[in-house]
């Protein structure tokens, strides 16, 4: 492997490696860090993120949520599936993510207990990781091989070797179980026709798996491998030092301590950077923006930057059923779990990356989640202009509502782009609940908001769209009265009084309109009347946090009232669902949805 010519270790890092090690580095040891280095850098793999996200977020006593995700030019929806199969999971379903263009891959993970502790001694090996299926039992159950592979009682540890490199799986191994690594380097390099010792380390190996058997059962494992026609090599070994040992067939070894590489892995302090222009650019005063003067042509300029496009697209569902898809939203039932799991994509994009947008960002999720059916289970985040305090306030607002925070990704961003967050929430449908779509269903049913619509306009759509100078920095949510909206929602679909639910989100109130309306397959539009204090393009285009439009029959208006009052949550009607692709908006603006 090339190493970029610019990449050295500093003086700091040498200096703290020869203490640990009590002498100078060889030049193959310095050859190898440095490459590590490199690699560290460029796949920008630290260590701690990983300890502070779960590697599942558990939905009943058997069965765990599990996601693996990738830059798609550098990945495949196969890939993905290896990986989530390498983790003892079946492939729910694939998504391409065209925010942050990546795919993911979610899967289901069946419980199984732990067999035994690995202990100096047990054996290491490569094995091919495929998605192949394999008939067991007496039933027949057809299941991936890599799962029976990890229901083995001498099966000890299984990971995917991922782009991260060959040396980054053997340095987890390390960390999780504080013992050192033997491998036969010469029987490798031969196997993958390489020929230098850093190439090997940081190869993912065509996304094989290292599995570690226990040393008494190296038979049973070599026979399950020739059983199922697994390609496998056997070339390594734990051992009691912390060090990795390079073994070579004249006998010499080439020893790394992995404290080396959690030294060179430890990020540099950085401190939170402000926004370039935040003294030149103050933010701007709400009440002095101007009044339109053709609201139509706003909505065609912001309909134009695609807003109401879907955030996503199906790459694979593994023969699961697809409940419902939505602009932001996807149902889909496990056909081995007989549970429905609900995925929704949600970004802001603000001239200012900062606690409240982080908090706005992941509440505007739940809304949309929750607004389904579902029960929130655990999140994937993104982030471009990260600050040193991003991830803790993320872990911060899932903790208050009880999330699993599953990935995190973090990418710097370019110039003259705004930072941006996203994330990608899940959650789970109970087989009592029928989920409810976005779309109105029935001509005459009310149009209802749960929750207060005060115009809010601080980063939203709309001030992007009519001024060039929109810093605006958004108000903190209040959580709690996020819970009792979705609590409103929850009983309110179990009940079976509401017909749709939307997030007011993006766009406003108008573009809730139009989603309900634009995707549907029925000739059916919006008769809206409002009398209120605030601006009529306030009301319309302002983006509240924590409000979500409902339709339902007349005779179970009462009904939803009362549930909204036990909950000490605002309730309001604004109009009803007529039979015409129509929006009107106390008969001054009339809207063509199919004309947009």
């Amino acid at each position: 492997m090339k190493t970029k010519q610019n990449t050295i270790l500093s003086e700091n890092e040498l200096k703290q490696i020869f203490n640990h090690k009590n002498k100078d580095l060889t030049v193959q040891e310095k050859e190898i860090l440095i490459a590590f280095k490199n690699n560290f850098n460029k796949y920008d793999s630290n260590l701690f993120k990983k300890i502070k996200t779960n590697r599942a977020s558990k939905i009943d006593d058997n069965y765990s949520l599990i996601t693996e995700l990738d830059n798609i030019q550098e990945c495949n929806k196969n890939t993905l599936a290896k990986r989530i199969v390498a983790k003892g999971g079946e492939p729910l379903i694939t998504i391409l993510d065209k925010m942050n263009n990546n795919i993911i891959t979610i899967g289901i993970k069946e419980k199984f207990s732990k067999k035994g502790e690995i202990n100096s001694g047990d054996l290491l090996f490569i094995v091919e990781n495929n998605l192949e299926k394999t008939s067991v039992h007496l039933k027949r159950k057809i299941r991936y091989k890599t799962i029976e592979l990890l229901k083995k009682i001498w099966v000890l540890n299984l990971a995917n070797i991922t782009k991260m490199g060959f040396v980054d799986e053997l340095i987890q191994i390390n960390a999780n179980n504080n013992l050192g690594i033997k491998i036969f380097i010469e029987t490798m390099l031969n196997k993958f026709t390489m020929k230098k010792f850093d190439e090997l380390l940081f190869s993912s190996l065509n996304e094989k798996m290292i599995v570690v058997v226990q040393k008494e059962f190296m038979e049973e494992a070599e026979t399950f491998f020739k059983l199922n026609k697994m390609e496998y090599l056997q070339f390594g070994e734990l051992i009691d030092n912390n060090d990795l040992e390079l073994s070579t067939n004249d006998n010499n070894i080439l020893t790394i301590p992995f404290q080396n590489f959690h030294l060179l892995s430890t990020p540099p302090k950085r401190t939170i950077q402000k926004h370039l222009n935040e003294t030149a650019n103050p933010e701007i005063d709400i009440e002095k923006i101007p009044k339109p003067t053709n609201t139509l042509e706003i909505i065609k300029k912001m309909m134009a930057k695609n807003i109401i496009d879907k955030n996503y697209e199906i790459l694979d569902s593994y023969n699961n059923k697809i409940l419902f898809t939505t602009r932001t939203s996807i149902g889909i039932l496990s056909t081995n779990l007989k549970k429905a799991i609900t995925v929704t994509f949600g970004n802001y994009t603000n001239s200012e990356t900062n606690q409240n947008l982080i908090n706005a960002n992941i509440v505007d999720s739940i809304h949309k989640n929750s607004g389904t059916g579902a029960k929130i289970k655990a999140i994937d985040y993104f982030s471009k202009g990260e600050t040193d305090n991003t991830i803790h306030q993320i872990e911060d607002v899932c903790s208050i509502f009880d999330i699993d925070l599953l990935n995190y990704q973090t990418n710097k961003i370019i110039e003259n782009e705004k930072p941006s967050i996203s994330n990608i929430t899940y959650g789970l449908i109970e087989n009592e609940i029928t989920p409810i779509s976005t779309q109105f269903q029935n001509d005459g049913d009310f149009i209802c908001l749960i929750g207060t619509l005060n115009g809010e306009m601080k980063g939203s759509e709309y001030l992007s769209t009519i001024m060039e100078n929109n810093k605006t920095i958004l108000q903190k949510p209040n959580y709690e009265i996020v819970k009792n909206i979705n609590n409103v929602v929850h009983q309110s679909i179990r009940e079976n009084i509401i017909n749709s639910s939307i997030k007011l989100s993006k766009g406003g109130l108008i573009f809730a309109l139009i989603d309900s309306i634009k995707n549907g397959d029925k000739n059916l539009g919006a008769n809206i009347f409002f009398d209120r204090k605030i601006r009529e393009d306030f009301f319309i285009f302002g983006e509240p946090q924590s409000v979500i439009m409902v339709s339902l029959s007349e005779n179970n208006l009462i009904e939803l009232i009362k549930i909204t009052q036990q909950n000490n949550v605002n309730c309001s009607t604004i109009g009803r669902v007529k039979f015409e692709r129509e929006i009107n908006i106390n008969n001054k603006i009339n809207i063509k949805v199919d004309e947009l």
